[in-house]
């Protein structure tokens, strides 16, 4: 499997693992508030919605071959490590250390993906825009 299906892949898995544990919470009645302002539940929520939605778009978007499909990707990951990082003080700060490891060993994940999609983006951009003033490698 090369790296864009890969990270493809995660894109989907992560996105739709990520939407199934909010409707979990929301429906079984968890606390998720987590700010302070007017409506502290969007603190966490509007963020974590963008997140989903970046990510299953990054992901058909790469395994569809489409030029945003790598920008795209790139957003949604920054999005997901400073969820998977906010979610990590957020638990921290209830005193469950097991669920802040856990989103901590999440942030890392996404941190390496991204990191492999930016190494790997000179090259990608070559095969999938074919930019005609750049030699090949």
């Amino acid at each position: 499997m090369d790296l864009r299906k890969a990270a493809a892949v995660y894109a989907i898995g992560t996105g739709g693992t990520l939407a199934a544990i909010w409707v979990g919470l929301l429906a079984t009645g968890h606390d998720v508030v987590s700010g302070t302002g007017v409506f502290p539940f969007t603190d966490h929520l509007v963020p974590e919605a963008l997140t989903v939605g970046g990510l299953l778009l990054a992901g058909v978007g790469l395994l569809r071959g489409e030029a945003w499909g790598l920008p795209a990707f790139l957003v949604a990951s920054g999005l997901f490590v400073y969820s998977a990082l906010s979610s990590v003080g957020f638990y921290l700060g209830r005193g469950e250390a097991a669920l802040a490891a856990s989103f901590a060993g999440l942030a890392a994940l996404a941190a390496s993906f991204l990191g492999a999609a930016i190494v790997g983006e000179r090259r990608w951009r070559r095969v999938v825009v074919a930019d005609p003033l750049e030699p090949e490698l």
